[in-house]
């Protein structure tokens, strides 16, 4: 997409769930994810959050979610 800054990531939830997420360049994955887990009931200070494949080293919630896009 030309002009069009982020993209999306899909979140697993614990439920067995999933969901597109918004990632903006500047924005941390904390803020990213706020919305989603307060939608669907999950404690934010619970997520632990891993890029696909890399599952032994968790991300910072507060790094930038760009690092998320597909």
């Amino acid at each position: 997409r030309i002009g069009v800054e982020g993209g999306y990531c899909c979140v697993y939830l614990p439920d067995g769930s999933a969901s597109l997420a918004p990632t903006r360049k500047g924005q941390s994955i904390k803020d990213m994810l706020a919305s989603l887990c307060e939608k669907r009931g999950f404690p934010l200070k619970d997520v632990i959050i891993y890029l696909q494949g890399m599952e032994k080293q968790p991300l910072s919630l507060d790094q930038d979610c760009s690092v998320l896009r597909d």
